[in-house]
């Protein structure tokens, strides 16, 4: 990888943002303030209540983008937050019980790994 060189995106989620469209703009300021790259919004869903683990929430899928050092920075530093954006492959195996089986089969497809 090189550094400074930007590297192709990686979908990550933000479990429970209520309002993801409207506050993208206040997302991507943070990620850039922390020196994390930048995010765009691609959609967003309620997941299953009902269905085992936190169901009932409004999850936020984002394609993230940066360089070599960002991706470091961010893959480190967002464990430190409460509540930390995931990348989607994670997130998938860990909550593909409560994730809408149409929505389920969308994800997929942005998959990188």
């Amino acid at each position: 990888m090189v550094k400074g060189k930007t590297i192709r995106g990686q979908h990550i989620v933000m479990m429970g943002l209520i309002r993801g469209r409207e506050e993208i703009d206040e997302i991507n300021n943070f990620f850039k303030g922390k020196g994390w790259g930048g995010v765009k919004y691609v959609m967003e869903f309620k997941t299953e209540a009902g269905q085992g683990g936190s169901g009932g929430r409004n999850d936020t899928i984002l394609l993230w983008q940066g360089t070599g050092d960002e991706l470091g920075k961010f893959s480190v530093q967002r464990l430190g937050l409460a509540d930390p954006p995931r990348w989607l492959e994670d997130y998938i195996e860990n909550n593909k019980d409560i994730i809408p089986s149409d929505i389920l089969e969308r994800l997929k497809k942005l998959t990188r790994w």
